[in-house]
């Protein structure tokens, strides 16, 4: 029994461990041209504004509403990425969803702890959804 009940806690602290590392690397990779930029500005969302520095000067109302503005973005470019059928095809739907799980639970992390490492990394996995929009936008452009 105790040696089930072991093997169960490694078990999940080794998945958990590799599912943070996993999204880590993924939104540490970088495309030869930012499109987060040009996304974020033809669709009016504030993730560009809210740098480290920002971020770290800020307050608690001020971290809430950034928080709520990442919300927004990611509801905009998740659905850009919908629209475009990134998610239902193909793709990088498993990337897609693992950076939604991560999402979500920074937004977790940072409603219980009001940290701003989640709210920085919940910015990162907004920017590099919004490159993504950028990158199938072009190339859909090019055909």
């Amino acid at each position: 029994m105790l040696a089930s009940i072991l093997i169960i806690a490694v078990s999940t602290a080794l998945f958990l461990y590799w599912f943070r590392y996993t999204c880590l690397l993924i939104l540490s990779t970088r495309t030869n041209r930012d499109y987060s930029l040009d996304v974020a500005a033809a669709k009016q969302l504030s993730f560009p504004g809210f740098s480290p520095g920002e971020m770290a000067s800020a307050a608690g109302a001020e971290l809430a509403a950034i928080q709520k503005s990442l919300d927004r973005d990611y509801r905009v470019v998740t659905s850009l990425l919908r629209q475009m059928g990134e998610v239902e095809i193909g793709g990088n739907s498993l990337e897609h969803m693992m950076l939604r799980v991560d999402f979500r639970l920074m937004s977790a992390v940072y409603r219980v702890s009001k940290s701003r490492a989640a709210l920085a990394e919940m910015c990162q996995v907004v920017a590099h959804i919004a490159n993504r929009c950028g990158e199938r936008s072009a190339v859909m452009a090019r055909m």
